[in-house]
């Protein structure tokens, strides 16, 4: 299946909003390591822990399968008109 322009915009849109949404959870996972490894404080340490666990399972995690998805889905269908 050939796809039409506008929706290959659609599908670059789509992975890479998800892509970069992807890198600014992994970039909010590792400042709450940083701010769990360098703190004296157990609570903080605890809390930043508990946020990290919370990222990981419904942010990351999520945005993976989205990516992934997106770049399967897009593969396999997304041939130009000129690759025949």
């Amino acid at each position: 299946m050939i796809m039409t322009p506008s929706l290959r915009k659609l599908a670059l849109t789509t992975h890479v909003t998800s892509s970069v949404g992807w890198l600014g959870a992994v970039g909010a996972f590792l400042a709450l390591a940083i701010a769990g490894i360098g703190n004296q404080d157990a609570q903080i340490v605890r809390a930043a822990y508990l946020a990290m666990h919370v990222t990981t399972w419904f942010v990351i995690t999520a945005r993976s399968r989205c990516r992934a998805a997106c770049s399967s889905h897009t593969r396999s269908r997304g041939r130009r008109a000129s690759q025949g």
